[in-house]
């Protein structure tokens, strides 16, 4: 028997899944395109600022019929900037998490030595209700 035509079959409620997960697709995609749009022309002027103040505009950059304005060398630059800004970004979260995992190692290793101290400590105490000699390096102070 097949279940492909009955209603409520898994068959149909995967379509379905796959069908919700293809307008949400669609949707998100469109959400991102209209936030590119909006930000990158913002984010390319105020870089290209950053740019023109080191440009000299007497000399090399008059637009004319000869020299039209290079528009896409300064975006190029900005998108290089920002490229090079989102990978020192990954560098620096890449370090961070080697940290942590550093750290979250370091953490059974000091507890075990936390463990070793305490059960040496406590030999020392059943030591002193023995009249045995020990050295005042080993004893406690009692307050």
């Amino acid at each position: 028997m097949s279940t492909a035509g009955t209603p409520g079959s898994p068959n149909d409620e995967l379509e379905e899944e796959v069908n919700q997960m293809a307008e949400k697709l669609a949707d998100y995609r469109a959400a991102v395109l209209d936030k590119l749009n909006t930000n990158l022309p913002s984010i390319l002027a105020s870089t290209s600022l950053v740019v023109e103040k080191n440009v000299d505009f007497g000399s090399q950059f008059q637009p004319g019929p000869s020299h039209p304005p290079d528009f896409a060398a300064v975006e190029s630059e900005a998108v290089g900037s920002l490229r090079k800004q989102e990978q020192d970004e990954a560098e620096k979260l890449q370090l961070l998490k080697e940290k942590f995992l550093s750290n979250a190692n370091a953490v059974s290793s000091v507890s075990r030595k936390m463990k070793e101290i305490t059960e040496c400590m406590e030999k020392i105490d059943k030591l002193e209700p023995q009249n045995g000699v020990i050295h005042r390096a080993f004893k406690r102070k009692r307050e």
